[in-house]
């Protein structure tokens, strides 16, 4: 049983991809470049192919006019010979004078005119060999013609010379004879080179016009279809302004819808912080109220307890504190100020009131920027905040020094404190994580968190360089200008 044909194959449609498939899925950019390109290619190539064909028949017209000088120039030397043996024959049968007229007038002009052709055909060797035995058959007839007048100058009397005349009439026919076939193969060799050139000369002439035929139809083929690209990218970018309108209507859209939520986010911010410091501040008060009323009946680790449970209350509400502060970074619109750092900082170190045994050095001159004071008065305040309240010493050592970079300022805070282990540097950005028991440090965990956020929101960085045992380095990255 015969096997069935198999039905061939059906072509994949996507890998059939048309050029107008990648056009429109090039850049604007690329798109542009490639209209400009295609009618500068075309022009770029009808101007090679002009110049170069022009140049080619610019040259052969210029060998067609060298040979035809070369032509002329053998034609003057055949006159210039002729000339000569003719005044000599001319002397010889009459006796007269003035026939040596053109023979001495012709000498002067023979050894010049043959010089002059040979120079003409340097660039042909063939040629060049002929001119260099015409020059020798030449001197040869020149020395004949030369016995030949001689010989009639010695004697008058023609007729008893006239056998021994007749001999160097018949030696310089022969070698005139000699001369003149010898010029004929000289031009019949120019003729042909003059058919060759000529001919070449319209071929290049014809090639030159084919091709600017053929690129002036390339050129205005090239011109088509940037044309037709640049109407098919106006119309792309036409529907890409479309949909960038839709897309910024859209935007608009989610910016009112943003601004509102952010503003239902504050309010509800407001009333949770109301409402939740409102019972804590209670509970604080109504603690130290039955600490006063059962003052004489309380005992010591009644007394503890109800210290401890306030604290905590307080703790909670610099926990509540944090998060608001938390929750604004980057919703509050900035007040951009000129200001002085080293101000700055002597402003914070006073709120902050470190203990007289902590010393807090600002190290070199300070920047004066323009950026949001307040930002940047928290960061501040909170690294040195951390760096006094962690201390495990009684006296300390801060450092704060500011150095600029090509695009920013870096500021640096260190101390000499227990430093941290390096497991940690990771984690003390987290919101909430300390590494220090609640009750035995004030620390609600969002300080650095808030830190870290504010460079961040300015592209800034925050990195920490500690170990234990050797103190804490924080670096951190300003923008010089907002």
């Amino acid at each position: 049983m015969a096997k069935a044909e198999q039905a061939p194959k059906a072509k994949n449609p996507a890998k059939r991809k048309s050029i107008l498939h990648y056009w429109t899925n090039l850049s604007l950019t690329r798109q542009g470049t490639v209209i400009l390109a295609i009618p500068l290619t075309c022009l770029l190539i009808t101007m090679a192919a002009w110049i170069g064909t022009r140049k080619n028949e610019e040259f052969t017209y210029q060998q067609i006019v060298h040979t035809q000088k070369v032509l002329r120039t053998s034609d003057q030397l055949l006159n210039v010979l002729i000339n000569a043996e003719t005044g000599i024959r001319g002397y010889g049968l009459t006796e007269d004078q003035k026939f040596l007229t053109s023979y001495r007038e012709a000498l002067p002009d023979i050894e010049p005119t043959v010089q002059e052709l040979f120079q003409q055909v340097q660039g042909n060797p063939e040629q060049r060999q002929q001119v260099t035995g015409l020059k020798l058959l030449i001197q040869q007839e020149l020395d004949i013609l030369a016995k030949t007048l001689k010989q009639i100058e010695n004697d008058f009397r023609f007729a008893p010379q006239a056998p021994r005349l007749g001999v160097l009439v018949e030696q310089g026919k022969a070698r005139m004879d000699a001369v003149r076939q010898s010029l004929q193969d000289f031009k019949e060799t120019e003729q042909e080179l003059l058919v060759r050139r000529r001919t070449r000369l319209n071929q290049a002439r014809f090639v030159n016009d084919a091709l600017l035929g053929v690129s002036g139809v390339i050129s205005l083929l090239g011109f088509a279809a940037a044309l037709s690209l640049y109407r098919q990218t106006e119309k792309q970018m036409l529907r890409r302004g479309n949909e960038l309108a839709a897309t910024n209507r859209i935007l608009a859209t989610a910016n009112l819808t943003l601004a509102e939520r952010n503003k239902e986010l504050d309010q509800f911010t407001y009333v949770v912080s109301h409402d939740l410091k409102a019972p804590l501040r209670a509970i604080a008060n109504l603690s130290e109220w039955i600490e006063e009323d059962l003052e004489e009946k309380l005992d010591e680790e009644n007394r503890y307890q109800m210290n401890l449970l306030r604290k905590r209350v307080h703790r909670m509400e610099a926990l509540i504190n944090g998060l608001l502060q938390f929750s604004r970074i980057g919703r509050r619109q900035s007040t951009i100020e000129t200001i002085r750092v080293e101000d700055l900082l002597s402003e914070i170190i006073d709120s902050l009131a470190p203990p007289t045994e902590f010393k807090i050095e600002i190290m070199g001159p300070m920047p004066t920027l323009q950026t949001d004071t307040l930002q940047l008065q928290q960061v501040f305040s909170n690294l040195l905040s951390n760096a006094i309240k962690h201390h495990h010493q009684s006296e300390g050592h801060i450092w704060v020094s500011g150095t600029k970079q090509p695009d920013c300022y870096e500021f640096v805070v260190s101390d000499d404190g227990p430093g941290i282990a390096e497991d940690y540097h990771d984690k003390i950005f987290k919101i909430f994580q300390v590494l220090d028991s609640r009750d035995t440090t004030e620390n609600t965990g969002i300080g650095l968190s808030i830190v870290q956020k504010i460079v961040k929101s300015k592209g800034g960085r925050i990195q920490v360089e500690s170990k234990p045992n050797q103190g804490t380095t924080f670096r951190f990255t300003w923008p010089k200008r907002e």
